[in-house]
């Protein structure tokens, strides 16, 4: 495995979200999570897409590890890819 976002491997991530930013085609974020844990949910109200589960990492479009210490709800934006919220 590859280092996302840090120096050092994130092993602990069998799966992977990948959100594409809709009007450049570039990665707009990676969401790593392990499905044996919880499995991914989603919700979509209006152009957002909420997916709750129990997210590894949230890396954006630089490489940036936004929820180091995990989170449980990611909120994106159906067209651009790009993040709204992250609980």
């Amino acid at each position: 495995m590859y280092a996302i976002g840090g120096n050092s491997a994130i092993t602990t991530a069998p799966a992977a979200l990948v959100s594409i930013d809709g009007t450049t085609g570039l990665v707009a974020g990676i969401l790593t999570y392990n499905p044996r844990i919880k499995a991914l949910s989603s919700k979509t109200i209006g152009d957002e897409i909420t997916y709750t589960g129990e997210y590894i990492s949230i890396i954006d479009g630089k490489g940036t590890n936004l929820a180091p210490s995990g989170a449980s709800s990611v909120t994106i934006n159906g067209k651009t890819g790009k993040f709204v919220s992250i609980h």
